[in-house]
């Protein structure tokens, strides 16, 4: 029989865990802010079930004490409310931010994404790669409203939902159906996500290595100009280049962020081939001893 354990939701904002500020100064009610932290979502329009920041402006999630956070994620106004409507064509740009050390007064906030370039609604997730970060409270900063709307000035939030543990894999919700294990992974996305991120060290090591390739690819043209070019002036322009990406590369640990892609990706992979390849000359002389034999039985028959 499998153990059940007592439903406690996983929600680190829930339950009067944390609190909401708006920039402007408007007033939330207690129902609201329970509204916007709770697990199931209520029914919401263009005109209640969420709260209204004036843009540019940001609401501020502060939580009671500082809290390991893996997996967060909120609900930006789209339409789809449990009467599922047709999808609003609004989006909104806003950039995510937190603090571990949260004071009214004035805290150093850390940027975790924007999207400035890509407008979304819908819910947004964020994972962050590598562990849970210590925080003790989020910043959403609402830049701008797509639409000609009579809301058009504002960004309409919906629900916002923190997690130590994210949402179970199939896996995981397969191996555990017998069992209520409330109080540990975050419950499914009510709803339609509309914006996936995985937040952490591997974006910005990703980013430095194609910056290195584009820093390599340029510095191949320019020493292949460099023997071309007669002008002493436009040498010296060339040299300069070169000298610039050199200080890039130095600057950016290039050398280091490659031998770690090589020995988190590459490596394996080539291990892999590898063995795959030794394989394969062990089928190829297991094969060729058993053809051998074939044929030495076949001339043992022949001479018989």
């Amino acid at each position: 029989m499998a153990m059940v354990t007592e439903n406690i939701s996983s929600n680190l904002l829930s339950g009067g865990r944390a609190r909401l500020y708006v920039s402007d100064g408007s007033e939330i009610s207690a129902s609201q802010q329970e509204a916007v932290f709770a697990d199931e979502i209520t029914n919401y329009n263009s005109s209640i079930g969420h709260i209204k920041v004036k843009n540019p402006g940001s609401l501020i999630v502060a939580l009671d004490k500082a809290q390991n956070i893996s997996y967060l994620r909120f609900l930006l106004w789209d339409n789809c409310g449990p009467t599922k409507q047709q999808p609003s064509r609004r989006r909104y740009t806003y950039r995510l931010l937190c603090t571990e050390s949260y004071d009214p007064a004035g805290s150093e906030w850390e940027v975790l994404y924007e999207n400035t370039q890509n407008p979304s609604n819908g819910w947004q997730e964020f994972y962050f790669e590598d562990a849970a970060r210590n925080i003790s409270a989020l910043k959403i900063q609402c830049f701008q409203n797509t639409t000609a709307s009579a809301h058009k000035d504002s960004t309409q939030i919906v629900s916002v939902q923190a997690f130590t543990h994210p949402t179970k894999s199939v896996i995981e919700m397969l191996k555990d159906k017998q069992e209520e294990i409330g109080g540990i992974f975050a419950p499914p996305v009510p709803g339609i996500v509309k914006n996936r991120v995985i937040l952490g060290g591997g974006q910005e090591q990703l980013k430095t290595m194609v910056q290195a390739e584009i820093n390599g690819t340029i510095s191949k043209y320019i020493h292949t100009l460099h023997d071309e070019v007669e002008d002493d002036q436009e040498r010296k322009t060339l040299e300069a280049m070169e000298k610039d990406l050199a200080h890039q590369n130095k600057s950016s640990d290039i050398e280091r962020q490659i031998n770690l892609f090589y020995g988190s990706i590459l490596k394996p992979i080539d291990e892999a081939e590898t063995r795959v390849q030794r394989s394969f000359k062990w089928i190829g002389r297991i094969a060729l001893f058993v053809l051998v034999l074939d044929i030495i039985f076949d001339i043992i028959s022949i001479i018989q």
